[in-house]
């Protein structure tokens, strides 16, 4: 889990900040709820625009800009943001898409190193590969099986294990 960011801004500069943009768009940046965001200028003793006031704006009739009380007194205040659930499953979606990526490259990359690498490679799968048997014991077959040949020999195997187990097809 990621540890909560911090933000440092000055109480004047917050409060500039509080008349030039709307509440919501500021909590939104500093990782707040709106109410959270309000709490946070009340402590602070910092004026909110009121309500309808970007709306007013809009049309030239905003209200007067309330006045900063003690604007002699600045100080820091610090910002905690904790990220959201859905911002922590984000983040770790992110990460394993990352890590998925970045281990699908490598394995490209292993695929693609050389051509005669990767010759090498399906000469060892095929030395690796087990011979198919034939029937009752017969020498080991080299060759592969082609579909038609596989489902044949499926069919043939089945009818075979249906007969020694006592059912009749």
């Amino acid at each position: 889990m990621n540890a909560p960011s911090k933000s440092i801004i000055t109480r004047l500069k917050l409060y500039e900040q509080v008349w030039q943009r709307p509440t919501t768009l500021m909590a939104k940046e500093f990782g707040l709820s709106d109410v959270g965001f309000a709490k946070l200028c009340k402590r602070n003793d910092i004026p909110r625009p009121p309500r309808g006031y970007w709306a007013m704006l809009q049309v030239g009739k905003a209200p007067p800009r309330a006045e900063l009380p003690m604007p002699g007194r600045d100080w820091e205040i610090e910002i905690t943001r904790h990220t959201t659930k859905e911002e922590r499953e984000k983040q770790e979606h992110e990460r394993q898409f990352e890590e998925e990526r970045k281990s699908e490259a490598d394995r490209l990359d292993s695929l693609t190193a050389s051509p005669s690498s990767i010759l090498d490679k399906a000469d060892k799968y095929k030395e690796e590969k087990q011979p198919m048997f034939g029937a009752c014991g017969a020498e080991p077959t080299t060759h592969y099986l082609d579909e038609a040949e596989r489902k044949s020999e499926f069919f043939r195997k089945r009818w075979l294990y249906d007969r020694f187990n006592g059912r009749s097809r």
